[in-house]
């Protein structure tokens, strides 16, 4: 390996003159071809033992230990190469670094463009490079790669993990040619930002003197999904590079790589978000994430953490949802007692507190014949009913009706409950001048109605 000294300040002069300058970019861009990792306007600070904390980072390693880090069970484990890339380039982090990892358990994937172990020294006027013994090609430099082969649950439809990409380009080099990448191809790149572009210099958005690293810049937390075929094999290999020439390095961290069965594993990366199956562009996705922070729901599956935003909601559920709104996330209704008062819902039943308690309350009594119905769907005429009375009191009652919606004559057992919540910003209906009143509500539908009478979080 060979270390490079460089001086920031003079790069940066030299960059810029490079760019005004014609003749003189084209002529030193030929010196550079021949020499990538020569010249005075890229020479770096050079990495050495006292830039490595040994204990906070784990390195070199192997491609399986990379692989486990993450997350991956081992059995699920076909195939993991590191693809003749240098083994400095590789490590595992083993406490916490960035703001952000390990994402779960203690552990984190950590792929560089340098010396992995140095990704947790003081971040300083300096910048570290190291140039790495493994792969090159045409258009990259110290290239580092983890290939996978993994076997797919059956009952599984969709891989996701969690990244940061981090880099000492930024901010000097955006918009140049030292544009340093990420990449995570099944074979396609899945590795994108939230608009859809490849990970490089050019997305880092900013973020300044990442916490706890080196880097001068990184992106914010990203989510990558990849639909895969249920009890079939997924390839990926992730890449990083530097581009333009070996020095100021780049890294990632990985982690939290999880199987999960979901209808919302849209092929891409997205901002962080709360839960699995609600991305960023899922239309009721600020509502599902404001309703979770305020504490009234922990989603529907715990791992991975997802909301399931197009079920149906039931009634029991619902007494859940209504009685949390108007006492707070951390309410706990009282004993069930001897009995619920319905005939449907045994003392034994997950929800009958909840449940006798929203009837104790004034809020429902029941579906009739002395029962709740509680594992019925809510329709969104009943939720209409059931919010305006949370939120008002039982004793109240809506002006008339006057016909607002086309699917809702006047005279129609809940017009006037219906057209109030409309009145109120609660409900723009489900489409143009209806309200769809007979419709069951989803939980997605659920979060907004609920953020909206409550004014959560």
């Amino acid at each position: 390996m060979e270390n490079i000294m460089k001086n920031k300040i003079l790069r940066t002069l030299i960059f810029v003159i490079l760019m005004a300058t014609t003749v003189f970019t084209s002529r030193i861009d030929v010196v550079k071809a021949s020499h990538p990792n020569q010249g005075p306007d890229r020479r770096p600070h050079m990495a050495s033992s006292r830039d490595v904390n040994p204990y906070a980072i784990t390195s070199p390693v192997t491609a399986q230990d990379l692989a486990v880090a993450m997350g991956i069970n081992p059995s699920e484990i076909v195939s993991a190469s590191l693809n003749g890339s240098d083994p400095a380039g590789v490590g595992i982090g083993t406490s916490p670094l960035g703001g952000f990892f390990p994402r779960e358990g203690s552990t984190f994937a950590i792929l560089s463009t340098g010396l992995a172990q140095s990704a947790d020294t003081p971040n300083d006027s300096n910048s570290l490079s190291h140039v790495l013994d493994g792969l090159n090609n045409a258009s990259g430099y110290d290239m580092t790669q983890l290939a996978l082969t993994l076997k797919v649950p059956s009952n599984i439809n969709c891989a996701n993990f969690d990244f940061i990409f981090y880099s000492e380009e930024f901010p000097e080099f955006v918009g140049s040619i030292y544009n340093d990448t990420f990449t995570a191809e099944i074979p396609q790149n899945i590795a994108l930002d939230s608009n859809g572009n490849i990970i490089s210099i050019n997305t880092v958005y900013g973020v300044t003197s990442v916490t706890g690293t080196t880097y001068d810049g990184g992106t914010t937390l990203l989510r990558a999904h990849a639909p895969v075929t249920p009890g079939g094999t997924l390839n990926i290999v992730f890449t990083i590079q530097d581009l333009g020439d070996s020095i100021y390095d780049s890294t990632v961290f990985l982690d939290e790589f999880i199987w999960s069965n979901t209808t919302q594993c849209t092929e891409g990366a997205n901002n962080f978000t709360t839960f699995y199956d609600v991305p960023t562009n899922y239309w009721a996705w600020k509502w599902i994430d404001d309703l979770y922070g305020s504490g009234i729901t922990g989603g529907c599956i715990s791992n991975p953490l997802q909301y399931c935003p197009e079920s149906p909601v039931t009634r029991a559920q619902m007494a859940v949802f209504l009685l949390r709104g108007i006492h707070g996330p951390s309410y706990t209704p009282p004993a069930v007692g001897g009995s619920t008062g319905f005939a449907d819902v045994p003392t034994s039943y997950w929800a009958a507190a909840w449940i006798k308690q929203l009837a104790a309350e004034g809020i429902t009594g029941g579906c009739g014949g002395g029962n709740f119905c509680p594992d019925t769907s809510v329709t969104r005429a009943q939720m209409a009913v059931f919010l305006l009375k949370s939120k008002h009191g039982v004793a109240y009652n809506p002006p008339a009706a006057t016909g607002v919606f086309t699917d809702v004559p006047v005279g129609y057992w809940a017009d006037k409950w219906i057209e109030q919540l409309s009145a109120e910003g609660i409900t723009g209906g489900c489409g143009p001048g209806i309200y769809c009143p007979d419709n069951p509500v989803t939980r997605a539908q659920m979060a907004v109605f609920l953020v909206k009478t409550f004014n959560l979080p």
